[in-house]
């Protein structure tokens, strides 16, 4: 591992004008005065008749007369339905509020009354259905209560611990720093614990030459140093650290920045899932839940179960307007088939 480590760290106008005086000019009538200034007499041109214009002729085209259609009057909600009472709850409150007199309020506190006694046997029920159905039971996912959320804690965290030292004989850390970096040094700090508790392989590249007494570099000696792998791996921000497959020498980012050990575990598992690092089977016991019960799978509406439905059908809405509405019944059993359909017949439960 540490030898495929050191291996891989080394690696855009104008016009004239004149007139002269003659007999009868203008110009020699200078006693007219202010008419002086008056333009020459000219013989009026004959004014030729200009034709009248016609006015546009407009076409109105005779609009059809649109047959009205009668309107039909919308059929009222049954009395006491979920419809009804949503109707009308607010106007009983209303016509209590400008007019409250005993009788207005009562009505309205009647009502009232029927939607709260409603809503306690719509609870009531649901906690029936619930029970003992593993597709609808909280708990059949997860523990709830006390203790047991503290201990089903403490257990995943040993799990995950596990996991981790699995997947840490596969995968090692390239962790890229430089001098005078005080976060890089804190990412050191983490890097280094969770080479002791877990196992990890963390190979350190500095970018520049370390100064006497770096802390980075005393607690990962072994360090080199490549000013290249900046443009090598594309990095933007220090710390940088970046996973490492010793089976296929891929290098895979983690994260460019600090991160927490806790948060550098979680990444590490996403990562281990994402790339196929460690098989699926593994990852069951790090979930905060158990999700072999969760219905998104089968209810895709280009799933086998949603056409099958469809093809079944025979009751339509009772409220209205066809809505592929599938009987109760029949939902609630072909989809308990559908989802059981999909678990191994060699499953194990999880157990927490």
């Amino acid at each position: 591992m540490k030898k495929t480590l050191t291996a891989i760290g080394f690696l855009l106008c104008s016009s004239a004008f004149a007139a002269l005086p003659g007999a009868g000019s203008f110009w020699d009538k200078s006693g007219e005065g202010y008419w002086w200034y008056a333009q020459d007499p000219q013989t009026p041109k004959p004014i030729k008749p200009q034709p009248k214009k016609q006015p546009p002729v407009v076409v109105v085209e005779a609009k059809e007369k649109k047959t009205e259609q009668p309107t039909e009057t919308p059929t009222p909600p049954a009395v006491f339905s979920a419809d009804w009472v949503e109707e009308n709850l607010k106007v009983y409150r209303r016509l209590a509020w400008d007019n409250p007199t005993v009788e207005n309020l009562r009505a309205y506190l009647y009502l009232q009354r029927f939607a709260m006694d409603r809503s306690e046997q719509f609870a009531y029920a649901g906690q029936m259905a619930v029970q003992g159905d593993p597709f609808l039971d909280e708990v059949a996912r997860a523990p709830l209560g006390g203790s047991m959320n503290v201990n089903r804690t403490s257990y995943i965290n040993a799990e995950q611990g596990r996991l981790l030292k699995k997947l840490y004989e596969r995968v090692g850390i390239f962790f890229v720093f430089k001098n005078r970096c005080y976060i890089c040094d804190e990412q050191a700090q983490v890097l280094k614990n969770a080479s002791r508790n877990l196992g990890i392989t963390v190979k350190a590249i500095s970018i520049d030459t370390p100064e006497p007494g770096n802390v980075t570099a005393s607690l990962f000696p072994d360090y080199i140093v490549n000013p290249n792998i900046v443009q090598q791996l594309n990095i933007r921000a220090l710390p940088s650290s970046f996973f490492l497959d010793a089976q296929t020498a891929d290098i895979k980012p983690l994260v460019q920045g600090f991160v927490t050990l806790s948060d550098l575990n979680r990444r590490a598992i996403s990562a281990a899932k994402q790339y196929k690092w460690l098989p699926d089977s593994d990852f069951d016991y790090v979930k905060p839940f158990d999700d072999v019960t969760s219905l998104a799978s089968v209810l895709e509406t280009d799933s086998p179960l949603a056409a099958h439905l469809e093809s079944i059908k025979e009751q339509s809405n009772p409220y209205g307007k066809d809505t592929n509405f599938i009987d109760p019944g029949v939902l609630v059993e072909e989809i308990r088939k559908a989802k059981t359909a999909q678990i191994p017949t060699d499953f194990v439960p999880r157990g927490y």
